[in-house]
Parts: C-alpha cells; structure tokens; sequence
C-alpha cells in the first residue's frame, strides 16, 4: 500500500505521465517558453542580419575610402617625381 501510494499522481506533483501533466495544466510554461525562445531568436537573428548589414556597408565604406586615399597619394607623390 504505500509503494502504491507513492506512485499515485495525487502523491507528488510532478509523478505520472507527460500527459497527466498536461490535463493538470502544466504544458502552458512550456508553451509560454516556447514562445518567448521564438521571440528571442527572431529579435537575435534580425538583430544579426541588421548587424551584417552594417558591416558590408561599412567594408564597402572602408574599400572606398581606401582606394580614394592610394589615389589621392598617387597624385599628391606623382607630380613631385
């Protein structure tokens, strides 16, 4: 009688099946949390490409930058010579 007990789900509150658990009402944090994780990898990953974004136009930026410096040294150097 008492191991029949402590297998019973009235006994603990996390004891029986997944789907004992669920009847309970015990699923919405994991459906909550399921979304919540959703929500945060969507911002992240929005984030990411909003970020990669910002890089190729800051690559781009810096190649330009550089070629316009080579050049303008080119001219500045190649008068002199």
């Amino acid at each position: 009688m008492f191991l029949t007990s402590l297998r019973s789900p009235e006994a603990h509150p996390l004891s029986g099946t997944i789907h004992d658990y669920a009847r309970r009402g015990g699923c919405m944090l994991s459906v909550l949390a399921r979304i919540l994780f959703v929500l945060v990898l969507a911002v992240t990953l929005a984030s990411c490409s909003a970020i990669a974004g910002i890089f190729k136009a800051g690559f781009w930026v810096g190649i330009v930058l550089a070629v316009i410096i080579v050049v303008a040294l080119f001219a500045l150097f190649g008068r002199r010579g």
